[in-house]
């Protein structure tokens, strides 16, 4: 099932809410969602937990690079892609994350993408979830994401969309270090992705700090070339 922008402020008891749901013909198109999104870096964030040493927690960030939306008219999210940075894996532990971008684990020198693409939102057993491709080493793998609709808001008229979504992540299945009995296989991982409505986004790069496809170059190694055939509206995604 296909979710829409306004069936999510339903669930949500409209948290997620577009100031103007109730449009007449001759509103103004900066009320409608519809059109193409770019997100903020600076306004969003990646974090996650993962077991170590047995019963201990370690927790990290990473940095979001860039990332795009596309709604339809229909306030369907058709298309959805965010860019992150392996080599700013941070868990405070300097020795801990030199070893995690380095060659055994993420491999950010070789492979200076995660990338995640999907396609449209979709009803899932628990809510609204992403479902789409994490691609990590250059290698693409199915991954959904669950929407936190409590946390997440539509503002349209202001040309702002803050998502909220959380994931379990096997870094065995992405190729991300050995086994281990210190380390466990699974990541819990939460992001932040704030979206800009392009028009707005356009006028404000330079001094946000946002950022669009044309300005990220795509290196050899980010996973794009050589991983399957395209998909209609989707790039492929990476992760970690």
């Amino acid at each position: 099932m296909r979710a829409t922008l306004q069936q999510l402020s339903d669930r949500s008891s409209d948290r997620l809410s577009d100031q103007s749901s109730d449009q007449s013909s001759d509103q103004s198109s900066t009320d409608s969602p519809a059109g193409e999104w770019e997100l903020d870096p600076s306004a969003g964030s990646v974090t996650f937990t993962v077991r170590h040493l047995f019963f201990r927690t370690a927790a990290g960030t990473l940095p979001v690079r860039w990332g795009s939306a596309e709604i339809g008219g229909g306030r369907t999210v058709e298309r959805l892609e965010v860019v992150v940075d392996p080599a700013g894996f941070d868990t405070g532990n300097p020795n801990r994350d030199t070893a995690v971008r380095g060659p055994r684990f993420l491999d950010s020198a070789t492979f200076p993408e995660i990338r995640f693409t999907a396609g449209p939102l979709v009803a899932g057993g628990g809510g609204w979830e992403i479902p789409g491709q994490l691609t990590v080493r250059g290698t693409a793998l199915p991954q959904s994401f669950t929407v936190d609709t409590a946390a997440s808001t539509l503002d349209a008229a202001a040309g702002r969309i803050e998502v909220h979504a959380t994931a379990e992540i096997d870094r065995h299945a992405c190729g991300v270090g050995a086994k281990s009995a210190l380390v466990g296989p699974r990541l819990s991982v939460r992001i932040k992705a704030v979206f800009i409505r392009r028009s707005l986004a356009t006028g404000q790069r330079g001094n946000s700090g946002l950022r669009g496809r044309e300005d990220v170059s795509e290196p050899a190694g980010s996973g794009r070339a050589g991983s399957g055939a395209e998909m209609p509206h989707r790039a492929r995604p990476s992760y970690n």
